[in-house]
Order: structure tokens, then sequence, then C-alpha cells
């Protein structure tokens, strides 16, 4: 259940988003953003932004918690066989 809720994550992350600031006439672009090529965008300008969009920062990717990645690698043959040689290893000595 928790491996199809990640997927459903992971397939989210992965849509492009549709972008056409690359293309767009420079006009266009002052007007799309509120600002100006020569004087820039003012404080007021600036400040109504950061409030309306929150600040220019990267949100950091979800992680997975590390317990569900250990059981995903305990499925594995080789991580039993590790851990049957470990169990040897320190019985043995």
């Amino acid at each position: 259940m928790i491996l199809i809720f990640l997927g459903k994550n992971l397939h989210a992350l992965k849509q492009e988003l549709e972008l056409d600031v690359h293309r767009v006439d420079l006009d266009e672009l002052c007007k799309r953003f509120n600002t100006n090529l020569d004087r820039g965008m003012t404080k007021t300008a600036a400040q109504e932004g950061n409030a309306k969009y929150g600040l220019n920062a990267l949100t950091p990717p979800p992680t997975t918690p590390g317990t569900i990645t250990r059981s995903l690698h305990c499925r594995t043959g080789r991580v039993v066989i590790q851990l049957v040689e470990t169990f040897f290893v320190v019985t043995i000595g």
C-alpha cells in the first residue's frame, strides 16, 4: 500500500511544467512579471510578490523514511545472505 502511494507521488513529481518564458518577447515578460528593464522591480512589488507566491526557494524533494527503505532492501536475497554471514561471523568468531 505504501509503495502504491509513493508511486503516485513519483509520477506527480515527474510531470513537466509548461513554461513559455524563454519564447516570449521581453515586453510581454515585463508586463507579466510587473517589472521594468531599466529600473527593475519596486520594493513594494517585490514584497507583494513574496506575499502572494512565497520566497523564491526550492523545496526539498520528499524523502522515504529509513524504516521503509530498510524493509525494501531486506526483501532481496543478498541482504538475507549477508545477515546470515554476519550472524555466523559474530557467533563463531
